[in-house]
């Protein structure tokens, strides 16, 4: 046995020390098994107003989904006044996206838009319309559109979203103590 090398691996002498440690690892990876709920959510403070949004039930598009989706990303920059619930979390608020289209306008002015020809030069310019429609509890519903001009529109259905959170967030604001008072 002198002439031939010894190899030797971790598992050939054991510490109590790389015993400890396995015992961690083993931990660990069964915490990592374990199932975990999909979201974890901790109750909204009292001061936010609970808002879901949603599309329309019997829109069953892609692109109304899309808006949505939209919406709920201009919300999430309102952190300190509202927190997005699902439908069963009994929202104060209730927004649900009931159109969504384009339109190409027969004449338009301007030149240049952020450094980008408008015009014939550019092509056609579309003006997107988003349509949604506002509820809350004991009150009637509300339709809210975007106010873009066309060279607003240039954002596209994301513009068209920010505009319509605007207009409910602004809305909100002048009926939160009414909501609240309604939970």
């Amino acid at each position: 046995m002198e002439g031939r090398p010894v190899i030797r691996s971790i598992f050939d002498r054991r510490s109590i020390f790389d015993f400890r440690f396995s015992i961690i690892d083993a931990s660990v990876v069964c915490a990592l098994l374990l199932p975990v709920p999909a979201q974890i959510q901790t109750p909204a403070p009292p001061s936010l107003i609970r808002i879901c949004v949603m599309p329309a039930a019997d829109s069953g598009a892609r692109d109304f989904s899309q808006s949505a989706r939209d919406l709920e990303a201009a919300f999430q920059l309102k952190k300190k006044e509202l927190v997005i619930v699902a439908a069963d979390d009994r929202p104060d608020v209730t927004v649900t996206v009931t159109d969504r289209s384009t339109t190409v306008p027969k004449f338009t002015l301007g030149v240049v838009q952020n450094g980008r020809a408008t015009g014939a030069a550019a092509g056609p310019i579309r003006i997107t319309h988003l349509t949604v429609t506002l509820g809350a509890r004991d009150t009637d519903d509300i339709e809210i559109k975007n106010k873009n001009s066309p060279q607003l529109s240039m954002g596209g259905w994301e513009s068209a979203a920010d505009d319509v959170a605007k207009q409910i967030g602004k809305w909100i604001a002048a009926h939160k103590s009414e909501l609240i008072a309604k939970r």
